[in-house]
């Protein structure tokens, strides 16, 4: 038998959704929320379904809301949409209180009635203003703000119809578009820099060291002194040259101005396998990248010849202290297998970084990395590869990318797999690099004003200098 009326706790989830519909939003939207609260006239559906769906919506709100409210440039906007969704979560979902709902369904029709009723009610109460009430960050040019009467209501950027998209097996949130974000003016979207105030950098994890064989199932692996300095493994030398054969098809190789890679054994052998010359021969008079069978690979010498110098930098060491296979061996060993390898920037022979029992926290690794791309601007070369490790990217990365989108967020703080390389641009926005630009050009070369055609004939006929232009 068909229940009247919906249980107390699908009620009190429809009001508490209705603060979370977009404005003036497509009843195809909204029944996608509700149809997700609610049980079908399927009578063999199990007790606890809804719960589930309910416990995993609000699981993916709670995720998303502290993202939402990053998207606007007004600090006061932000504050005020944190104001007003803080308690939503906990209105939807209560971990002590929520039970199993009833087995008992809902009919369709009543489904259809209370829809409409909500989208009636909806349509009726909440309407934004379309008022300028601020200006934006420029302080230039008024940007779009909420008015006094709407500053409890959603903001605009839920208008989107895709703020929810349905799925089989309930609603799965996205974040807003970009385009929808009506609090941010359009030109938001795009940013302009002088050419000479950014450098390229292509940004490449080691390939598979014999550490991650065993140490991506078991972290505690990381300890065992076996893997001191750990070098590559078969595969990860397959990688390597995978990695070789793509930066030399999209021409990445003739590009690149300089390779830095961090100073242990797995990035050095990445960086020369991927970024180095051809196969060395004794009769050549340049040094040798590395030598041959290194770290124990099996492989040919690889020459200095026809690509760019390589140089070895502490600052992009992977995490300090602890794991032995973090810890590097010594400068004046490296450069007997690696003699064209510049290591002239490493100041100690010894490894005086590395603490058997301190391990560096994520703050300072991340501080460490932003002092890397800062000491980037230091150097003059414009297209620059970087190898290095995972967890030296990762936290160093995440560290930027609050001012894009949630989307190229992501895609900027995604952790790296073994022998990926992701290219990137940054951009000096303090005047760190003294480049100047080698293509600006500064126009009204010859100066002067401009000279009517009649005198400038009179003076060509009569041989003299003519100062400007017609």
């Amino acid at each position: 038998m068909m229940q009247k009326h919906p249980p107390l706790k699908i009620q009190a989830l429809i009001r508490s959704c209705a603060r979370l519909a977009t404005v003036r939003a497509t009843t195809a939207a909204r029944s996608a929320l509700f149809a997700a609260t609610c049980a079908t006239t399927n009578t063999s559906c199990k007790k606890g379904l809804v719960s589930v769906e309910v416990h995993n919506m609000v699981k993916s709100l709670e995720l998303n809301l502290e993202t939402w409210a990053k998207r606007y440039q007004d600090t006061a906007l932000s504050s005020i949409f944190m104001m007003n969704t803080s308690k939503i979560p906990a209105l939807l979902y209560n971990n002590d209180k929520m039970m199993a709902l009833d087995e008992q369904l809902i009919a369709r029709d009543l489904v259809k009635k209370r829809i409409k009723g909500f989208n009636e009610t909806f349509d009726e109460s909440w309407v934004l203003s379309d008022k300028v009430s601020t200006t934006n960050r420029h302080g230039d040019q008024p940007s779009p703000s909420l008015s006094l009467s709407t500053k409890r209501k959603w903001h605009s950027f839920l208008h989107s119809p895709s703020f929810f998209t349905s799925y089989s097996s309930g609603i799965r949130f996205h974040h807003p578009p970009f385009s929808c974000v009506a609090e941010m003016d359009v030109d938001s979207t795009s940013s302009l820099y002088p050419l000479h105030r950014s450098k390229t950098v292509h940004l490449v994890r080691h390939a598979q060291g014999v550490h991650n064989v065993i140490g991506d199932k078991d972290y505690k692996a990381y300890m065992s002194p076996e893997y001191f300095d750990a070098e590559l493994t078969r595969l990860g030398w397959q990688q390597v040259e995978n990695l070789r054969k793509h930066v030399h098809a999209c021409g990445l190789a003739k590009r690149v101005d300089v390779v830095i890679t961090s100073p242990l054994l797995r990035t050095m052998q990445t960086a020369v396998g991927v970024f180095g010359g051809e196969g060395y021969t004794d009769s050549v008079d340049a040094l040798p990248l590395m030598l041959a069978n290194v770290g124990k690979s099996g492989r040919s010498a690889i020459s200095s010849l026809n690509c760019p110098p390589v140089v070895a930098v502490e600052l992009c060491r992977e995490h300090l202290g602890v794991h032995p296979c973090d810890r590097r061996r010594s400068v004046s060993e490296y450069q007997c297998l690696f003699p064209a390898i510049d290591f002239s920037l490493i100041e100690s022979d010894e490894d005086v970084l590395w603490k058997a029992n301190v391990r560096e926290t994520k703050e300072e690794l991340a501080s460490r990395g932003k002092e890397f791309l800062n000491w980037l601007w230091t150097r003059k070369e414009k297209e620059i590869a970087i190898v290095t490790h995972s967890g030296f990217l990762f936290h160093t990365l995440a560290t930027f990318g609050n001012d894009c989108h949630p989307l190229v967020k992501k895609e900027i703080n995604k952790h790296f797999a073994n022998c990926e390389l992701r290219s990137m641009v940054i951009v000096d926005k303090s005047m760190l690099g003294s480049d100047s630009s080698t293509t600006d050009y500064p126009g009204k070369i010859p100066p002067g004003p401009d000279i009517p055609s009649a005198a400038v004939d009179e003076k060509i006929a009569n041989d003299e200098p003519v100062s400007g232009s017609t």
